[in-house]
């Protein structure tokens, strides 16, 4: 099977899978079901939802069924905001990249670290998550330091940030883990200079100082 064709089983099962289940994280169904809605086979199903299971975005059910884990109705989402160029010109969900994603400014992010900081006391995490919490701040931090940040490397600190917040997803956390993804999935503000253009006009990929 070509590479196109694997990309758009994969699509058509997350995507169909979304359909049904939206983001209730305990809806499962059998692959071959949702498969048989958009013309696939049972065998192209289930290969697609393995290639979907190893990449963290479906998970199985002692039933053999999928449900969707929290990436996974990210991407879906992510990938369904954006109109397919053509029929045949299906994204490849597994390494998805949207060009809006994360465009928000040094202030917006900033901002959110700082309320981050002041909730930090209530999170209920333990001394691992919340040095796991320290390290993915300090992460986003040290980008917000340089004169051209990299919005790739301060993106990846924030969805760390998210996946430890995910642990303490009651009470404080609760907010604060909107408020990051948020940051992480939805499009800036018009008009607002994205990260890495605020004060240097240009995304530096490898989040490194500028020449001087």
């Amino acid at each position: 099977m070509d590479y196109k064709t694997r990309n758009k089983h994969r699509y058509l099962i997350l995507t169909g899978l979304h359909d049904r289940a939206g983001r209730d994280r305990e809806a499962a169904c059998a692959p071959a079901a949702i498969g048989a809605a958009v013309a696939l086979t049972p065998s192209e199903s289930e290969m697609a939802a393995d290639e979907l299971e190893e990449e963290g975005l479906v998970e199985r059910t002692g039933e053999l069924e999928i449900r969707l884990t929290g990436e996974g109705i990210r991407t879906a989402e992510r990938v369904l905001r954006r109109e397919l160029r053509a029929t045949d010109a299906y994204p490849d969900v597994t390494d998805y990249v949207d060009s809006e994603r994360g465009t928000h400014s040094t202030s917006d992010i900033a901002a959110f670290l700082t309320s981050l900081e002041q909730v930090l006391p209530a999170l209920k995490l333990d001394a691992d998550g919340r040095r796991d919490l320290r390290a993915g701040i300090e992460r986003v931090a040290a980008q917000l330091r340089l004169p051209i940040p990299s919005r790739t490397l301060a993106l990846e600190g924030l969805v760390y940030i998210r996946s430890v917040l995910e642990r303490a997803a009651e009470g404080a956390g609760v907010p604060i883990l909107a408020r990051v993804t948020r940051l992480i999935d939805e499009p800036a503000r018009p008009g607002v200079p994205t990260l890495g253009q605020a004060d240097a006009g240009a995304d530096n990929p490898e989040g490194t100082a500028a020449s001087p």
